[in-house]
Formats: C-alpha cells, structure tokens, sequence
C-alpha cells in the first residue's frame, strides 16, 4: 500500500523488517508459518529484540527494526484489531542512540577536491555528488538525485525537500554550474543516477547511495582524509563550517531545509567538541 501511494521509503522500511520478522519466526517455530496478532505480547517482543541482538546488529539498527515493527503492530490497531493484552512495546526501548556525526575540515575539502581520479568513472561521479552537495548548502543525497533540469531557473535552484516538503532556493554558484555543466543527462534529471519515473527509481536510488559510499571511503584513503567519508557527511561539512564562518543558527537552518531551528541546534551539538577540546587546550595550559 505504501509503495502504491509513492512512499517508497517507507514501503522498503516494512519489507526489511517483515524480512527480519521471519527469519525470527523461523527460529522458534517448529513449523514455518505466519503467527496471529494475538500471539504479539511482550515475551514475543523481548523474544524478537534478544534474535536481532544474536545477529550481531548495531544498537540503532536493532531500534529501526523495532519502531517498524511497533508501527505495524499500531496500523493493526487502527484498522480495527483489539488486543487483549498489554502493549507488547511497553518495556521495548526504541529511541534512536546518539552517534557520533562527523564533518570535514577545509583543508580536506580542498584536498578532495583537486585529488586526481579517472574523469567520469564511478570514483568521479562520487566525488562530485558529494562536492555539490556541500555546494548546495548540505543538500541530502536523494534531493540531488531526484533533481531536475527545470529545477532551475534565472540562476535559481528551487526544490523541496524530499523528507521534509520544505521549500528552498538556491542561487547557482559557479562551483555547483561546473558540475552541472559536466553532465549531460538524456532525460530531466541533471544527475545520471535515475533512468525513467521515480516511481520506478527508487531502488536505483538506493543502489546509488550504496555504491558512491564505497566509492567515497576510497577517495578518503587516496585524499589521506580520516574521517570516514558519506554522502551525509557533506551535509555536516557545510552545516559545520557555516557556523564556524558566523552564520546564525536560522540561516543554517533554512539552508538545511530543518522545519525548527531547535532540530538545527541539536544537528549541531556534536560538532562543539572540537572547538571545546581547543579552549580547554588554551585553559589547562594557561595560554595567554
């Protein structure tokens, strides 16, 4: 259904953890097959939580697997479904844990831009996606996919961004005009990521996003960059080196496409301790 009103996202999020789901089943029924809703309590849960653990899963993707499956379990109810016990989530821990996001400084960006790769080869089309994406003010990965030729115009870049619906503008740098003049697409997409619909792309979308992470994690180790580098990390770069440059926090907000400054602050929070390591540096050794 979900993927029939074009939310492919989500549509992908409930197959993984139907997926997952199953190979649970698999485990503690004696015989393969699908179980009542009836039987979803907390022992169930608890049950599904310990088999995510066994396989090794980080903390977050284990919490990802369990807000779907909670979600699921809350879209039964709705449509109608009456429990007779209690909520099998009550003792589940969903909220997404805390990880460390890390930006790039401008002498990485520098060097990523000028390190030699083979014009037009995966490698390349990497670097550059990241490149516009710190161009255009932290744009995410998908929005740069997905956008198109008649996106701009008189100068101007205006898209809405696909996880928010936020609109923003944009005026065309020179930097990020180069990389567009670098590719010319047969279709409407500037970008050659997606062939055809959307409705039909999201898997190269996703394909994509794969394939120039591993790519990106190459660059870093021939641009000498330790951090590790990801389309998201862009994002973070820009945010980042737009604050150390004096930007208020609702301009880097807006440029972001964030629906709250708030949410801003809080995307910010982790990159204050470089710059608090450096004070305390100066304090602890009484620099004048």
């Amino acid at each position: 259904y979900k993927k029939a009103i074009g939310k492919d996202g989500i549509a992908a999020a409930y197959h993984s953890t139907g997926v997952s789901l199953k190979k649970y089943l698999n485990m503690v029924l004696v015989r393969k097959a699908d179980i009542g809703m009836e039987k979803v309590d907390c022992r169930f849960v608890a049950g599904y939580e310990d088999c995510l653990y066994a396989q090794g899963l980080a903390r977050n993707t284990i919490n990802y697997y369990l807000r779907n499956f909670r979600t699921i379990y809350n879209s039964a109810i709705r449509q109608g479904y009456k429990p007779k016990n209690e909520n099998p989530f009550a003792y589940i821990q969903t909220k997404p844990c805390k990880t460390i996001k890390r930006a790039i400084n401008k002498d990485d960006m520098k060097e990523l831009s000028s390190v030699s790769l083979p014009v037009y080869s995966g490698m390349d089309i990497a670097r550059d996606l990241y490149l516009f994406g710190f161009y255009a003010q932290g744009m995410a990965f998908v929005d740069i996919v997905l956008l198109r030729k008649s996106d701009i115009c008189n100068g101007v870049l205006t898209y809405s961004r696909h996880k928010s619906k936020q609109l923003i503008r944009i005026a065309v740098t020179p930097q990020m005009q180069g990389l567009m003049d670098k590719y010319k697409t047969e279709n409407e997409y500037l970008f050659p990521i997606i062939s055809g619909e959307y409705a039909s792309g999201y898997k190269q979308y996703r394909l994509a996003l794969g394939r120039i992470n591993r790519h990106l994690k190459k660059i870093a180790v021939a641009a000498d960059i330790t951090v590790a580098l990801t389309t998201y990390t862009a994002r973070h770069t820009w945010a980042t080196l737009a604050r150390d440059y004096g930007a208020p926090i609702s301009v880097i907000s807006a440029g972001l496409g964030h629906t709250s400054e708030e949410m801003t602050r809080v995307y910010l929070k982790d990159f204050d301790v470089s710059m608090l390591n450096q004070v305390n540096s100066m304090v602890t050794n009484l620099s004048k």
